[in-house]
C-alpha cells in the first residue's frame, strides 16, 4: 500500500507490471500483492517529473506502508513501514501437528 505524501497526484510502476495510481494530499492506495523480491527499479510520474523508485526487498508473508514523502535528487524520498511481519516459520512444522489431530 502506498500514501502520497505530495501535493501532486503520483502514478507509480514497480517491475514493469504493477501501474498504481494515488491521489495528492495523503491519499492511500488498494493493497497490491507482489512476490518476494528487491524492488529498486520502479518509476514514480509526477506532475513535476519522473522518478526512481527503490522500495528495497518486499518479503514473503509480510504487508508494507510506503509513504511518499518529497522528491530531491532525481529520486523519490519514500519511509517503508512493516505492517505485518514476514513470515519466519517453515510451514511444513505444521505437519506433526496433523498427524496427531488425524490419527486422533
Amino acid at each position: 500500500r502506498f500514501i502520497n505524501g505530495l501535493s501532486q497526484d503520483v502514478n507509480l510502476t514497480i517491475d514493469s507490471k504493477w501501474f498504481i495510481a494515488v491521489q495528492k494530499n495523503y491519499s492511500a492506495s488498494e493493497y497490491s500483492l507482489l512476490k518476494r523480491d528487491k524492488y529498486n527499479n520502479g518509476k514514480c510520474l509526477t506532475e513535476t517529473g519522473e522518478f526512481t523508485l527503490e522500495l528495497g526487498l518486499l518479503d514473503f508473508g509480510a504487508s508494507y506502508t510506503i509513504v511518499i514523502t518529497n522528491v530531491s535528487g532525481g529520486a523519490v524520498k519514500t519511509w517503508k513501514s512493516e505492517d505485518i511481519k514476514a513470515n519466519n516459520v517453515h510451514m511444513a512444522w505444521q505437519l506433526p501437528q496433523y498427524l496427531l489431530i488425524s490419527a486422533g
